[in-house]
């Protein structure tokens, strides 16, 4: 498997903005799944930053990640004031797995069986 970039990792971003995602690090427990939004390009102390949200549909926690040139950090945050955590993770392109997640499937119902069937 050929291992992220920066410019795979925008690429991504960009097909994948408004669906859910999942993030992993290759080698770890570490996943986080979500709806990505559209991702912000920026120029930040002259450094290209792109930044994108991710709803993890969790109330309170924040979720977004930002591409720099040699990984992907994860930033999270929930509560307020004195209990406030922020947790930021960074993860190497080379240890980085990004993934399309389908959308959960309602499980369907069983289909009555025919009275012809049963004889």
């Amino acid at each position: 498997m050929e291992s992220w970039t920066f410019a795979r990792a925008v690429s991504f971003f960009l097909a994948h903005a408004q669906q859910l995602v999942v993030v992993r690090q290759r080698g770890s427990t570490l996943r986080v799944a979500g709806l990505l939004s559209d991702f912000d390009e920026r120029d930040a102390c002259s450094m290209d930053l792109v930044e994108a949200g991710v709803d993890l549909g969790v109330p309170g926690v924040q979720c977004s990640l930002s591409l720099h040139e040699s990984t992907l950090l994860i930033h999270l945050t929930c509560g307020e004031g004195e209990r406030r955590v922020f947790l930021p993770l960074s993860i190497r392109y080379e240890e980085l797995v990004l993934e399309g997640a389908a959308p959960p499937q309602a499980e369907s119902a069983p289909q009555p069986r025919s009275p012809y069937e049963l004889l």
